[in-house]
């Protein structure tokens, strides 16, 4: 049985130390702790594990500490872990280096404050006294390459969890800039592709795209051998993305996924730019990728193999016109993963008019609430999207909020009574209820309550003049500004949810005749919550007049596509196409000729979309 040596460096580590060492005392033989000058209870903590332990100067640099840690090791193998890292309870080290190998990958994940983890892969274990040491100040490695052909190497089962960097974690410990300043010094004086690749992780993780970019293209001709690679090519693309490069950043992962045809993460990162671009066909396939593989390769963000690809399957399908498989993407990610699909499912349920008995079905179905936080992140999510529901859970659970969020409650539980008396019982109205003070007020044509809110909504006298002229339903001239149409057409959604269409209808009319224009934006929300029939009848007056419109062509057309009303589709896509040659339309355009079983123009619509936009993947040769 091979013996196992775990060694670390330390500093002021009192609450995080006892929770890694407790993690692997029964998985090791001999712990080493090397202490950098801690002044908390860092080495008190340490002694009720092990009493190898060392003190060391900080000289900035980390593998001079993990070297110093390593020569005391005396057992078979060392294992090397931070304090903020811990083993997980299924890891059995022992049984993973039955192989004997000279070194082993191990899978690390990353736990962040949203919830949402990464995972990478690092060297953890290697063989003692067979001249393993690290380089390098900050992203401290071993020194494999020279003597990579020579050494034989395994991959573990078990799986470190790292804790280090939520947004607290790294507010606490300033890792940005000491990462940064350590960065720069190592590069500057060993400019080695590890190095230029950590350098760009550190500009990367700082959000300073461009360096990132710099660097990473440095590091990339210098690591085509390199385990990190994936990584890098990731991270590129991410980079180029971020700074407005969005043909570069999926030619690189394009080249990407044929080197690495298993890496989760690099077929995700396409499926994202492809939406981006309004590539939605391939973006489909990408995503369709990810679910086959699972959670797979050597850096990846949990879920991306499942849920998070689901998710963003959802939007796809939601953004293209199929609500249905919209809301079977997201009823799939509710029975998985409850809490990041909750939010999108109240929104989708809402726009689709799912009755609250269903949506109350697989919110208790899906969503386990077993303590008090778990009840107050539903609560939360219900009060944000302000859905109906929310009253009936504050009182399934006996919740006595505050009273403008009873307020809120109240009124999207159409219990207007209730929430006037709530509202005219407050001191003050609360700013983050001042949109549903606003459409309370037309729901009851309350004039007075619009001067408690002007100062809330950021409304000046001549845009709040406006506002009342529209409650007093008189007549208004001309195109709303950005502000007030924002709050209006905000005010017309929320109507549609409370199903009080009679105002929505007297609104709406107010609005087309200060500026018939609005027909579109308002065929647009139509369009949203699924009123097709009126959509179609509101946009196709604008037919001779706006014929040069291409969001009432393209609107216009996908409501047709969506009610197999192809021939009318067909009209107003032909003519989308005219006006607006774009991949988007010529995508609508195939999709139509594909429904039709119009083979012929299918193909040629699908030639020429691989003629015009080269970066398209499913129209090309290989694909017909």
């Amino acid at each position: 049985m091979k013996t196992i040596t775990l060694c670390m460096i330390v500093k002021n580590e009192e609450d995080v130390l006892a929770r890694c060492l407790s993690s692997a005392k029964e998985q090791v033989d001999e712990i080493v702790i090397i202490d950098t000058g801690s002044t908390d209870s860092t080495v008190e903590i340490a002694r009720g594990f092990t009493d190898k332990i060392y003190f060391f100067e900080w000289i900035d640099d980390f593998a001079a500490a993990r070297n110093e840690s390593i020569k005391y090791a005396t057992s078979d193998y060392i294992l090397i872990m931070d304090a903020d890292e811990y083993l997980d309870d299924q890891a059995n080290l022992r049984a993973d280096l039955m192989d004997n190998y000279d070194y082993y990958y191990t899978s690390i994940k990353n736990e962040t404050s949203l919830g949402q983890n990464f995972i990478h892969t690092g060297l953890r274990i290697f063989k003692n006294k067979i001249g393993f040491e690290f380089e390098n100040r900050l992203h401290e490695n071993i020194n494999l390459t020279e003597r990579a052909s020579e050494l034989v190497y395994g991959r573990m089962k078990s799986i470190i969890h790292h804790t280090g960097y939520t947004d607290l974690k790294m507010v606490e410990k300033d890792k940005y800039n000491r990462n940064k300043r350590l960065m720069s010094i190592e590069v500057e004086a060993n400019p080695s592709p590890y190095n230029l690749f950590n350098m760009g992780k550190t500009y990367f993780l700082v959000s300073e795209y461009d360096k990132a970019v710099e660097f990473f293209k440095r590091a990339y001709p210098l690591s085509l051998n390199r385990v990190y690679l994936p990584e890098l090519l990731t991270k590129l693309a991410q980079s180029l993305l971020e700074i407005g490069h969005k043909d570069e950043a999926l030619s690189v992962l394009k080249g990407a996924a044929v080197l690495f045809p298993n890496e989760t993460a690099i077929h995700f990162n396409q499926g994202i730019i492809y939406c981006k671009l309004n590539y939605f066909k391939d973006a489909e396939q990408c995503f369709l990728k990810c679910l086959l593989l699972g959670d797979q390769g050597t850096t990846l963000e949990e879920g991306i193999g499942g849920y998070r690809s689901r998710l963003e399957l959802a939007d796809l399908y939601a953004e293209t016109g199929n609500s249905n498989q919209a809301y079977k993407e997201i009823l799939e990610v509710m029975r998985s993963n409850s809490l990041f699909a909750l939010s999108k499912y109240l929104k989708l349920a809402m726009k689709m008019d799912i009755s609250f008995d269903e949506v109350n079905l697989v919110i208790e179905s899906n969503y386990k609430i077993s303590n008090i936080s778990e009840l107050q992140i539903l609560l939360e999510i219900l009060y944000r999207v302000r859905h109906p529901l929310f009253h009936h859970y504050l009182r399934k659970y006996n919740v006595d909020p505050q009273k403008h969020v009873l307020f809120v409650a109240e009124l999207y539980n159409k219990d207007y009574e209730e929430a006037r008396n709530l509202l005219y019982s407050m001191d003050d109205i609360n700013s983050e209820v001042a949109k549903d003070v606003l459409l309370f007020s037309y729901i009851l044509k309350d004039m007075t309550l619009l001067n408690n809110i002007q100062v809330h909504l950021n409304l000046g006298k001549s845009e709040m003049k406006i506002i009342k002229q529209l409650l007093k339903n008189e007549k208004i001239v001309g195109h709303l500004n950005t502000n007030v149409e924002k709050i209006i057409f905000n005010l017309l959604e929320r109507l549609i949810v409370l199903k009080e269409f009679e105002i929505f209808q007297t609104l709406c009319e107010q609005l087309i005749s200060g500026d018939s224009g609005y027909r579109i934006k308002i065929g647009q929300l139509f369009n949203d919550y699924g009123f097709d029939e009126l959509a179609i009848d509101m946009l196709s007056s604008l037919y001779n007049t706006e014929s040069n419109n291409i969001t009432l062509f393209r609107l216009l057309g996908d409501l047709c596509f969506r009610n197999k009303y192809l021939e009318d589709a067909k009209l107003f896509y032909l003519k989308l196409l005219q006006i607006d040659p774009s991949y988007s339309a010529y995508e609508r355009v195939y999709n139509l000729y594909e429904t039709l079983n119009d083979t012929d123009n299918a193909l040629l619509i699908k030639q020429e979309i691989a003629t015009k936009f080269p970066i398209v993947e499913w129209a090309k040769d290989d694909n017909q």
